[in-house]
This record gives structure tokens, sequence and C-alpha cells, in this order.
């Protein structure tokens, strides 16, 4: 029982992040193209460390939600950002090659904890489930 309210508990925290996590990311998802009309969705997501806005958006959300989340919402709202575009490639890309695209990506590999053991790679589901919700938010 206390299981399934701790996982309660979290489905709540993840609804209220993604209320947030939707108005962020519609003020930045074009940000990138005040410098480049071609890869502005890398851009957006660079722009939010060279510009510092991760650390303002770190400190403002951390208001509202813990400080973790609050780390965890600005890594996730970079990457929400860098692949702003990827449902649109679904039918167009093989699906493999999409997912192989995110896993070699540093910094998904970051938040969903990748860790080696016994030959075989693994990563935190609960991390997943939050990374497909908020790329699906996004678009």
């Amino acid at each position: 029982m206390l299981l399934a309210g701790k996982s309660a508990e979290l489905d709540l925290e993840i609804e209220k992040d993604t209320d947030y996590f939707i108005i962020i990311f519609i003020l930045l998802r074009h940000l990138g193209k005040l410098i480049s009309e071609t890869d502005y969705e890398t851009r957006s997501a660079q722009l939010l460390d060279e510009l510092m806005l991760a650390d303002e958006i770190e400190k403002s959300v951390s208001e509202l939600l813990s400080k973790t989340r609050a780390g965890d919402f600005t890594r996730f709202l970079k990457i929400a950002l860098k692949y702003q575009n990827l449902w649109k490639e679904i039918g167009k890309t093989e699906t493999t090659k999409l997912v192989r695209r995110l896993f070699n990506d540093i910094e998904i590999q970051k938040i969903l904890k990748f860790n080696e053991f016994d030959n075989k790679l693994w990563f935190n589901k609960e991390a997943f489930d939050e990374l497909i919700t908020y790329l699906y938010s996004a678009n």
C-alpha cells in the first residue's frame, strides 16, 4: 500500500511539473530561431545555458517544486527543446534510429542514469517514463 501511495504522489508531482513545463516550453521553443532557422531546436537548448536562463528557470521552479525536481525539470526542458520535432519524424524515420539517436545523447544518458551490469545496458524506468511524458508534452 505504501508503494501505491508513493507512486500516486509521484504521478501528481509529474502532472504539476508538466503544467509548468508546457508553459515554459511554449515560451522558449523558438528561441534558437533568433540565431538561425536551421537546427533551431539544438540552438534553443544551448541558449538556455549561454544566456543563463536554465539557472533562472531552476530557481523559479524550485519555489514551486522540490529542489531535486527543479534540477531534473531544467534537464528535461533542454532535452525537449532539442528534440521538439521528434514526433514529426515518426513514420519518416525508422523507430530504431530515433531511439538510438535519443539513447546516444549524453544528456539523456545522464537523466536516465544509464549503467552497465553483466554486459547489459540498464536505465531508470521512472526517468524514462518522465522523459517520454515531457517529449510528448512538447509535441
